[in-house]
């Protein structure tokens, strides 16, 4: 039986300082984001008004993802309801984006779409007039495939061996046989077994590319909710975003204006998230996406012999867009050109970066969305439950350091052994000491507090000892504390960031998803969720 408890973002040392600061919508933050009412109604209607203002093509774009529906066979008629809504200037876009890792890879991929979908419609419902739609945007032209070819079940990795280069949405499926296989091997035989392996075979195996397969992927789990994907990775997308292009080329717009929000979030104590380069454009063909760099003269494609006249590559991004592949700084200002979009769903790493974009935005006059911080969730097997319920842990302590968590246990069942007091009564003494002496000889003074420093430092060497002593008795109860951390930060890393859908699929079927929808309301007070499965 599922269940589900959750608790705010900001209670917990759990996100990086600037997204903590963020959360709590410090003061210094705020000139780096858009609508900081305190009023989340009153943020979703300031920027519908500001987001109305700019002109959407929305013929080009409702025509484009009416084409890439048609690439699978099961895009939901829920989906193509939508994409059609989009002719209206009176519906606006909720978008996420995500790498495309291979069977979704890890398991907060699932719910960034799922608080994407669900704030899209909590927003309908207040706002019967307007309709939001909720939109996957699928990292296509990513090439870092070190990154997405592989899942992990049950402690084993899944991964995807190949040769292939160039953007990642192109590679072909037909070499993933093996890891259905091994999956099948993996998963068992039961109802929701089957599904899973059809799935997987349905959508890797059938299909010629990745993009297509991962189009298919979140069709079956979330067409339903009519999701729209979008993949950016088009001619006709890349058209509208030729100005845009041109300006990083030639004016380096986004460099100036993106290195100076950095210095002032650099004074504000924040570390940047990624940095931006003189050119932020990638040269993409058939398997290749590369580097392009200005050089004297004009610019040139890294690692490869590839060379542009400022004529010759002006002529081809106006023929040839699609040849042009924004970087992650980019990447950003081309969604927001070419969707209605009021809100933008992401992680720390991505809200981070966002954070340095506005002025970027202001400068080539497109609308800075409102960014929204995905809910986290960990998933809690029973045995590590009954392990938390054994030692009274509330979930905020499941944030506190490990070591912090088993000296704090030692202390607590073996509070007689505690020399705080003698600690207390040392101080005492040596405070009593330097008040006689101080009609002596006030220069002893600081002799009294160097042995004072002595005795406590021996003390807690004594501590120390006890500590070690009563860890040793305490074996048991320390070596499940660990466990507890283990299965919750595998690796030190959150479970969410590991565990595959499929694992809880496996037993819980067609009710999971459904679960979780019912269960994360986005908000701009950021949750972590805790599933007990």
């Amino acid at each position: 039986m599922l269940s589900f408890k959750s608790i705010y973002t900001n209670t917990v040392n759990f996100v990086p300082p600037l997204i903590q600061d963020f959360l709590n919508q410090k003061e210094a933050i705020k000139p780096f984001t858009n609508f900081n009412s305190k009023s989340e109604y009153d943020n979703v209607n300031e920027a519908v008004n500001a987001c109305s203002v700019y002109e959407i093509d929305r013929t080009v774009l409702v025509n484009v993802l009416n084409e890439q529906a048609e690439q699978v066979n099961n895009t939901h008629q829920k989906s193509i309801e939508n994409i059609n809504l989009l002719k209206n200037e009176n519906t606006f876009t909720i978008t996420t984006g995500h790498q495309l890792c291979l069977f979704t890879g890890p398991l907060y991929f699932i719910t960034k779409i799922i608080s994407t979908i669900n704030y899209a419609e909590k927003l309908s419902k207040q706002d019967p007039i307007k309709k939001f739609i909720p939109v996957y945007w699928m990292a296509s032209e990513d090439h870092d495939f070190e990154e997405i070819n592989h899942f992990t079940i049950f402690n084993n990795k899944l991964k995807w061996e190949s040769k292939q280069s160039g953007a990642v949405g192109n590679f072909k499926t037909d070499e993933l046989a093996s890891v259905l296989n091994e999956l099948k091997k993996l998963l068992g035989s039961n109802t929701n077994a089957t599904f899973l392996c059809q799935l997987f075979e349905d959508a890797y195996i059938k299909h010629q590319t990745l993009a297509q397969a991962t189009r298919y992927i979140v069709n079956e789990l979330f067409g339903k909710y009519g999701l729209i994907i979008i993949d950016g990775n088009h001619n006709k997308l890349k058209k509208i975003f030729i100005e845009y292009f041109k300006n990083d080329l030639f004016k380096q717009s986004a460099n100036k204006q993106i290195l100076e929000s950095i210095a002032k979030l650099n004074q504000l104590g924040y570390k940047a998230q990624v940095n931006p380069r003189e050119v932020n454009l990638f040269f993409l063909e058939e398997n290749s996406r590369k580097r392009i760099e200005k050089n004297i003269n004009g610019f040139k494609v890294i690692d490869s012999s590839k060379t542009f006249s400022t004529n010759e590559i002006t002529q081809l991004i106006e023929t040839q867009p699609e040849c042009f592949s924004p970087n992650v700084v980019l990447r950003p200002l081309y969604q927001q050109v070419i969707l209605p979009n009021i809100a933008y769903f992401g992680g720390p790493g991505e809200i981070s970066y966002w954070l340095e974009l506005k002025h970027f935005f202001e400068n080539e006059n497109i609308f800075f969305p409102i960014l929204m911080l995905r809910d986290f969730i960990f998933i809690v097997d029973d045995n590590t439950n009954k392990k938390i319920n054994k030692f009274s842990l509330s979930l905020e302590s499941l944030f506190e350091k490990e070591d912090f968590l088993i000296s704090n246990f030692i202390k607590q069942s073996n509070s007689n052994y505690s020399l705080e007091s003698e600690a207390e009564q040392i101080k005492t003494i040596f405070s009593e000491i330097e008040i006689k002496l101080e009609a002596v000889d006030k220069s002893l003074q600081k002799s009294v507090e160097a042995e004072c420093a002595k005795t406590l430092n021996s003390l807690k060497q004594i501590e120390a000892k006890v500590t070690k002593s009563l860890k040793n008795k305490s074996e048991v109860e320390i070596s499940q504390l660990k466990q507890i951390f283990q299965k919750t930060f595998p690796g030190g890393i959150p479970n969410e960031r590991v565990l595959n859908f499929s694992q809880i699929y496996l037993n819980h079927g067609n009710s999971f998803i459904p679960f979780l929808k019912d269960n994360i309301v986005p908000s701009i007070n950021n949750q972590i969720h805790f599933l007990f499965i």
